[in-house]
């Protein structure tokens, strides 16, 4: 139903309220005219997915939704809604089975935040509404000690990452890319000893990595200097590796890693390619450009397919990279 139904409020003695064992309720981008939502929805006592994102709702949300206890995901974004202090606690009380929640456009998020304390495997997605997820990263997110996933990008975040964010014992994926974050590498998350993604791209983070990076996956800002020689030591299967758009300069190793498959490399680096190059079988996406390598590319790509075949690299660039072919 997606962005099929006409403008103007559903009837609560719509036919759509006698479906009582519906999963899945996709309601975006229609227009309700602001009207409120209805409370008639926790008649899905199945309900999985529940969607009303882009939907002209206005008003408060009924706190009668932590109703259905069932939910896996709720969608509220880009409407104007505001909610009750207590209305995330409750949400999160009840709702032991959600791993997604999208507020963009409650009103009152950084107060709803402080009430997130109970939140297990909660997945904060974006993208955020610039006008309500601005400012500094609300240091009280750092209390979920249950949090596995947080995906903050595409806001106007400024400052630095809070160092509250180094107790989050359980988190496995940190996504801050496209905001206005600042300052050095955050020290803090090289106590999560789970996180297994982490992408700082497209902020405006300065300074040396430092050597005991233990998870990456995307770095571009403004980081220099060298690669801590032990990186690559504690990733070994790491699949994507994106260090553009950095000033990092200095020889690379990846003298312990299995096949990667994409290497985005854009910056000041210098030497010979690493051997890994010669049996990366996998390798889908590759890009050299602007570094100052040495030595002929062909000994290193003389057993990569570039057409045809399972090993076909999808893309490649080369360009000011300084190599002979």
């Amino acid at each position: 139903m997606e962005g099929s139904w006409k403008s103007g409020e559903i009837d609560s003695s719509s036919s759509l309220f006698r479906l009582k064992n519906l999963r899945t309720l996709n309601l975006a981008y229609n227009d309700f005219n602001s009207s409120i939502i209805s409370t008639q929805y926790t008649t899905f006592k199945e309900l999985r997915v529940f969607n009303l994102s882009q939907s002209s709702f206005s008003g408060q949300v009924p706190t009668e939704l932590v109703q259905l206890t069932k939910l896996v995901s709720l969608d509220l974004s880009s409407n104007t809604l505001s909610a009750d202090k207590s209305f995330l606690n409750k949400l999160v009380r009840n709702l032991t089975n959600l791993r997604e929640l999208n507020l963009v456009a409650i009103k009152n998020w950084k107060a709803l935040s402080q009430n997130l304390m109970e939140a297990t495997l909660l997945h904060i997605c974006g993208p955020f509404s610039y006008i309500l997820f601005g400012g500094l990263i609300p240091s009280s997110l750092g209390n979920l000690s249950r949090l596995t996933n947080i995906h903050l990008s595409g806001n106007t975040f400024g400052g630095e990452i809070p160092s509250s964010f180094g107790r989050l014992n359980q988190l496995t994926s940190l996504d801050v890319n496209s905001n206005k974050l600042s300052g050095n590498f955050p020290i803090a998350l090289l106590n999560l000893t789970k996180l297994s993604y982490l992408s700082l791209s497209y902020n405006q983070f300065t300074g040396i990595l430092p050597p005991n990076i233990s998870s990456l996956s995307s770095l571009e800002n403004s980081f220099f200097g060298t690669i801590p020689s032990t990186l690559f030591f504690t990733i070994p299967s790491l699949g994507t590796i994106d260090l553009a758009d950095n000033q990092l300069s200095g020889a690379l190793g990846f003298v312990n890693m299995s096949s990667p498959l994409k290497v985005f490399l854009e910056s000041h680096f210098t030497g010979s390619l690493p051997d890994i190059f010669k049996n990366a079988t996998n390798l889908r996406s590759l890009n050299l450009g602007h570094n100052h390598f040495v030595g002929e590319t062909s000994k290193i790509f003389d057993k990569l397919l570039f057409s045809g075949g399972p090993n076909t690299i999808d893309s490649t660039t080369l360009s000011h990279s300084g190599c002979s072919p």
